[in-house]
């Protein structure tokens, strides 16, 4: 089988609180649990926030919030954007199977010095912002965007497909030689 070079490096996803030095320290934290199964991500979360109240771990130096009232309010509003979150809202159509979005989180866009900051974001129902110019322009860019990550994150089985194939090809010309070799071989039996 063909290898592909790679190398597993950790980055700050875009618009997160880290940086790329403090993605590498969480993929330091996150390599040492490989290969002990699934493990879920609350596990995950409870262990790396006990290492963190270590003032002499690496991972002390992230973003915490380490006063507990205001980390209590912090995840209190965790909480409500992810029961926002929790709930849709849909129009059942008549004669029509499937329920439609009544509404979209929308992210106003504003580009600066060639790169992308929102400048406003919230929830609006799909007809209304269908009808405003700048949330119609904002959906399309975000649905560009979501596509251009799914590509991003799925280009490598393409490009493992490619392999594929490449391994596939040897495979039938070492094949086809083999039994060209074979007849070969017969026929000198057959002449001796």
């Amino acid at each position: 089988m063909l290898a592909i070079q790679r190398t597993k490096v950790w980055v700050a996803r875009e618009g997160s609180r880290i940086n790329n030095a403090q993605a590498e320290i969480i993929g330091r934290f996150l390599v040492r649990k490989e290969g002990k199964g699934k493990i879920p991500t609350h596990t995950l979360a409870r262990e790396l926030s006990t290492l963190a109240e270590d003032p002499e771990h690496e991972l002390h130096q992230l973003p915490w919030e380490w006063d507990n009232t205001t980390a209590a309010q912090k995840y209190r509003l965790v909480q409500a954007r992810e029961f926002l979150r929790s709930v849709d809202s849909v129009y059942v159509l008549e004669n029509h199977p499937e329920p439609v979005q009544a509404r979209n989180n929308v992210h106003l866009h504003q580009v600066k010095e060639g790169s992308t900051i929102v400048v406003e974001r919230g929830y609006y129902l799909m007809d209304k912002a269908l009808m405003s110019d700048p949330h119609r322009r904002a959906m399309l860019f975000e649905a560009k965007q979501g596509l251009n990550a799914w590509l991003k994150k799925y280009r490598i089985l393409k490009i493992m497909g490619a392999a594929v194939e490449a391994v596939e090809a040897v495979e039938k010309a070492q094949k086809s030689l083999s039994e060209k070799g074979k007849k070969k071989k017969n026929i000198t039996k057959e002449e001796d």
